[in-house]
C-alpha cells in the first residue's frame, strides 16, 4: 500500500472497532514483522504463494464458521 503500511492500517482498524476480524494477505515473510502483526490480534496471516488462494479459502471458511457459531 503506497500511503500507509499494513501494520498502521491494522492499528487504525483496531481503534475503530477492536472486534473486526482481520485477515492479512502479504508477501512479507519477515518472522519478526509477522509476529508483531499477529500480536495485534489478527484472525490470520497468509503469506502470498502458489497455495495461498486455497489456504485463504480455508481461512475464510473457518472465519465464517466462527461467526455463524456466535449467532
Amino acid at each position: 500500500m503506497p500511503d500507509i503500511s499494513g501494520y498502521e492500517l491494522i492499528r487504525i482498524i483496531r481503534e475503530y472497532d477492536p472486534d473486526i476480524k482481520i485477515i492479512v494477505v502479504s508477501a512479507q515473510k519477515d518472522v519478526d514483522l509477522i509476529a508483531k502483526i499477529q500480536a495485534e490480534g489478527v484472525f490470520n496471516y497468509v503469506v502470498k504463494s502458489e497455495g495461498a488462494i486455497e489456504y485463504l479459502r480455508k481461512v475464510l471458511s473457518d472465519l465464517l464458521a466462527l461467526i455463524d457459531a456466535r449467532k
